[in-house]
C-alpha cells in the first residue's frame, strides 16, 4: 500500500493506492484519508491530467479504477477535493505508478529512446503473444492506422515540431479483439522549417448560382509558420455542372449540388467543398413541426432530445422532469403507434380508447414541463406482422391516420421517425420489383411501403416523416429512403464506427469520432435534400459488458468490459459537431431507463451485451452533465446558430469549423478533434463589426463551460484542449447588448 501525503489550501488529503512495487493492473481501489477531510464535499480522481471519475460524494470517497481502460506504461494519479460550491480546496501532487495489464509484450526497438525525430523514421516494434501477432496499431495524437508488420513508416514531416504522443497496441491472432499489449511513447519532433502541407483558405464555401469566390492556399511549415502560395497552384472541379473554377482559383456556382475544388501545389493536394443552392438558409424545425429557414424567436427550435427519456420515465422518477429542463432538453422522445396486430385489439373503437388515454397522458407531461415531442413509429412497420396489419387490416388505415392527425393537432410534435435503421429490416430499396418480401410470413408485397405512405399522405396536414437508415448504409439506401420525397420529408441520420479497431483500449480517439461522423454528416449531403432539416443521432452510453456479478450496474472488479462507453469530453464534442455541421437537432442515445436497469439486474451471470445509458442522478451522471453543458450552450446560442452559413475557414485536418451570419451577428464555431493540444490562428477580419470593440468567447470542454470577452479586432492564436469547442460570437453591438437577445429568447 502506497500512501502519499498531500498539502492543500484548507484541507490535507492522503491518496491511498495499492501497488506492488509501483505496478498496478486490473482494478484498483483508490481512496483518500482522512475519510472525511475538512470542507471536502466530493473527490475527483485524475490520471495523466484526465478525469477517471466523476465526483465521488460518499466518504471515504473510494473509487474502483479499472486500469485496463488506460494503456500500459507509466501513469500519474492525483485527487481533487471540492467544496459544495465546486471550488477546489484540496489538490495533490501526482503519484506515479506503472500499468501492466497486457498478456502479450511490446517494446520499441527503434528509434532510440530520447532521440529527437525528423524525416521518415522506421518505427520498429517488438511484439509477442502466445497465439501470434495479427496486427499493430500506430496512433499519433489520435490518428489511427493499422499495420500488419512490425516496422512502421512514421513520417514526422506531417507533424509540427514539438512533443507528440504515439500509442501502439498489439492485437493477437484470434480472440480477444482487445489489445494484448500496449505502449505509449512521448516523442519530440523537429524538422526545422520543412513544408508539411498546404491548406486552402476555405474548407467549405456556400454559393448561389452565378455567385463566385476566389480560393487561395497557404503552405504550412513544421515550425508553425505559414506562407501564401502565389505560384504553382492548379485548380480543378469534381463537377463542372455544379461549380467551375478557373486557373486563378475563381469558383463560380452553376447549379444546386455539391462539388469539390481540388487544389494542388508542390506535389501536395487538398480540396475545398462547394455547396451551391438557390437560397443560403439554415433549415430547421419549429416547436409544432413546421419547417423554417429563417430564425423566428417565437417558433424556431434546435431539437435536443434523448432516446428513452419519455413521459413514463418522468412520471416514475421524482425530479427527472426538472433535471431534463435544467439540462437544456426541449423535446421528449415518444412512441407514436400501438399496432393492433401486436395487442390483438378487435375493433377500432377499443384501440382508439386505449391509444387516446395513453396519448393524453404523454401530452399532459409534455405540457407540464414545456417540452415538444419527437415520435417514433416503429410499431407501424418494424415486423412483417406489423406491416401487414398496417396495410391489410380493414381499419388500421384509420387508426394510423388517427394517431398521426392527433399528433399534428397537439401542436407539440416536431417530427416522426418511422423505423430506426430501416434498411437492416427491409433492405436498401423501399420499392423492390423482385418479390423479395414474399418469403416473410405473412407475405409482404413489393409495394407495401407505397401503400403505407398512401395511407399517411391521405392526411391533408401531418407532421414531417423520415425513414432513418443505419450508419453503415450505402448512399443508394440513403437516397432511396431519405432522399426520395415519396418517403422522407427530411433526413434523420444514424452513424456508427466502421474503423478496424478503436484507437485506444478505453475507446475510439476524437479523430475517429470525426472521421466516422463525417461519413454521415458530410458524405450523405449530396444524397438528401439540403433544403430540409437534418438531425444527427449521437451517443452518451456507458459500459457495455458481460455480467459476472450481481446488481444493475457495471462492476469493474468482476464484470467483463466489452466497451467502456463514451467519455464526457467526447459527449459534448459530438453535440457541438452536430451544431457545426448544420444539423437541425441532436438525438442522444440513450437515457438509462428503468427497464434497462431492470434488465441488467435480472440478467444471469455470463450474459453479455448489457448496455448502460446516462441519467442525472447516479449512472452516467458525468456523461449527462457533459450533454447538459453542450445543450445549454446550443440553447444560449440558438438565435445566432440558426442562421445562414458563411464560408467556413480551413484550420487543419483535426478541426471542425463553421460560421453563421444573422442580421447583426456572425458566429464562428470551432472544435479540436485531436488528442493533442492545438493552436489555430484567428483572423477576425471576415467576421467582426467595425462599430463593436469586443466579442464573446465560449469555451466548452466536457461539462465545463466558460465565457470571456475579447478584443474583436485582435488577430490572435486560439488554444484548444483535446475535444474542446471554442465559439466566438461577433455582434454589431458590444457583447452586453448582444446578451439581451439571448435573455429575451430564453
Amino acid at each position: 500500500m502506497w500512501v502519499l501525503s498531500l498539502a492543500a489550501q484548507d484541507a490535507a488529503l492522503r491518496l491511498i493506492v495499492p501497488a506492488d512495487g509501483g505496478t498496478v493492473k486490473g482494478t484498483v481501489l483508490i481512496s483518500v484519508a482522512p475519510s472525511q477531510p475538512n470542507g471536502v464535499d466530493n473527490v475527483e480522481y485524475w490520471v495523466n491530467d484526465q478525469p477517471i471519475s466523476g465526483p465521488v460524494v460518499t466518504p471515504p470517497f473510494s473509487f474502483l479504477w479499472n486500469t485496463a481502460w488506460l494503456w500500459d506504461g507509466h501513469a500519474a494519479i492525483h485527487a481533487l477535493g471540492r467544496s459544495t460550491s465546486g471550488a477546489v480546496i484540496a489538490s495533490s501532487l501526482p503519484m506515479s505508478v506503472r500499468i501492466a495489464n497486457g498478456e502479450g509484450r511490446i517494446s520499441l526497438e527503434a528509434p532510440a529512446a530520447g532521440r529527437t525525430l525528423s524525416g521518415l523514421v522506421p518505427w520498429k516494434v517488438l511484439a509477442t503473444h502466445s497465439t501470434g501477432i495479427e496486427a499493430i496499431s500506430h496512433v499519433v495524437d489520435g490518428d489511427f492506422q493499422v499495420y500488419f508488420q512490425n516496422t512502421i513508416p512514421f513520417d514526422t514531416r506531417a507533424l509540427r515540431n514539438g512533443p507528440h504522443q504515439v500509442f501502439n497496441a498489439v492485437y493477437a491472432k484470434g480472440p480477444p479483439i482487445l489489445p494484448v499489449a500496449q505502449m505509449r511513447t512521448r516523442v519530440m519532433v523537429d524538422n526545422g522549417h520543412t513544408s508539411m502541407g498546404i491548406l486552402p483558405n476555405w474548407r467549405t464555401v456556400f454559393l448561389r448560382p452565378s455567385e463566385s469566390v476566389t480560393l487561395a492556399a497557404r503552405e504550412l511549415y513544421t515550425d508553425g509558420l505559414d506562407g501564401a502560395l502565389k505560384e504553382g497552384l492548379t485548380f480543378s472541379s469534381s463537377d463542372d455542372s455544379v461549380a467551375t473554377v478557373d486557373e486563378h482559383g475563381a469558383v463560380l456556382g452553376v447549379a444546386t449540388g455539391v462539388a469539390f475544388i481540388r487544389i494542388a501545389a508542390n506535389g501536395k493536394k487538398v480540396q475545398t467543398r462547394v455547396e451551391v443552392s438557390a437560397e443560403q438558409v439554415y433549415p430547421h424545425f419549429s416547436r409544432n413541426g413546421d419547417f423554417l429557414t429563417v430564425y423566428d424567436p417565437d417558433r424556431s427550435l434546435f431539437v435536443r432530445t434523448v432516446f428513452g427519456l419519455n413521459a413514463d420515465e418522468i412520471q416514475a422518477t421524482p425530479g427527472l422532469g426538472e433535471q431534463a429542463q435544467r439540462a437544456g432538453i426541449n423535446v421528449l422522445t415518444e412512441g407514436l403507434y400501438a399496432n393492433p396486430g401486436d395487442s390483438h385489439v378487435a375493433t377500432l373503437e377499443a384501440w382508439r380508447q386505449d391509444w387516446d388515454e395513453t396519448w393524453q397522458a404523454k401530452l399532459r407531461t409534455a405540457a407540464r414541463y414545456g417540452f415538444s415531442l419527437y415520435l417514433t413509429g416503429d410499431d407501424i412497420a418494424r415486423t412483417p406482422n406489423e406491416l401487414n396489419n398496417s396495410i391489410a387490416n380493414p381499419w388500421s388505415a384509420e387508426a394510423i391516420r388517427h394517431a398521426i392527425s392527433s399528433a399534428s393537432d397537439s401542436g407539440r410534435v416536431v417530427a416522426i421517425d418511422m423505423i430506426d435503421e430501416v434498411n437492416f429490416l427491409w433492405g436498401d430499396d423501399p420499392t423492390p420489383q423482385d418479390g423479395r418480401w414474399t418469403k416473410h410470413s405473412p407475405q409482404i408485397p413489393d409495394d407495401a411501403f407505397e401503400k403505407l405512405m398512401a395511407i399517411v399522405n391521405a392526411l391533408p396536414i401531418r407532421p414531417a416523416i423520415s425513414w432513418p437508415v443505419a450508419g453503415i448504409a450505402s448512399l443508394d439506401s440513403v437516397r432511396n429512403w431519405q432522399g426520395d420525397p415519396l418517403f422522407s420529408d427530411f433526413a434523420s441520420h444514424f452513424w456508427t464506427f466502421v474503423d478496424w479497431r478503436p484507437a485506444y483500449p478505453h475507446g475510439p480517439s476524437l479523430n475517429q469520432y470525426k472521421r466516422n461522423m463525417d461519413l454521415v454528416a458530410l458524405d450523405r449531403r449530396a444524397s438528401v435534400r439540403l433544403s430540409r432539416p437534418q438531425l444527427l443521432q449521437n451517443s452518451m452510453t456507458g459500459p457495455f459488458y458481460t455480467k459476472r456479478s450481481s446488481g444493475s450496474e457495471f462492476n469493474p472488479a468482476q464484470d467483463f468490459l466489452q466497451n467502456p462507453g463514451i467519455p464526457p469530453v467526447n459527449v459534448a464534442a459530438q453535440v457541438m459537431y452536430a451544431a457545426a455541421m448544420g444539423q437541425a437537432g441532436i438525438r442522444m442515445y440513450h437515457y438509462d431507463t428503468r427497464s434497462w436497469k431492470t434488465d441488467r439486474r435480472k440478467a444471469s451471470t455470463g450474459l453479455g451485451d448489457l448496455q448502460t445509458g446516462a441519467e442525472p442522478f447516479t449512472i452516467g451522471a458525468d456523461r449527462w452533465d457533459a450533454m447538459a453543458a453542450a445543450f445549454r450552450l446550443v440553447e444560449r446560442l440558438e438565435p445566432y446558430l440558426l442562421q445562414p452559413p458563411l464560408h467556413s475557414p480551413e484550420l487543419g485536418a483535426s478541426f471542425v469549423a463553421s460560421v453563421r451570419q444573422g442580421p447583426s451577428s456572425r458566429l464562428l464555431l470551432m472544435i479540436n478533434l485531436s488528442e493533442a493540444d492545438q493552436t489555430a490562428q484567428l483572423d477576425p477580419t471576415p467576421y467582426r463589426y467595425a462599430e463593436a470593440k469586443s466579442a464573446t468567447v465560449f469555451r466548452l470542454l466536457g461539462s465545463s463551460l466558460t465565457t470571456e470577452t475579447i478584443d474583436s479586432a485582435a488577430d490572435r492564436p486560439v488554444s484548444f484542449r483535446p475535444g474542446e469547442t471554442v465559439v466566438v460570437l461577433f455582434t454589431a453591438q458590444d457583447p452586453e447588448a448582444g446578451q439581451e437577445i439571448i435573455r429575451k429568447r430564453r
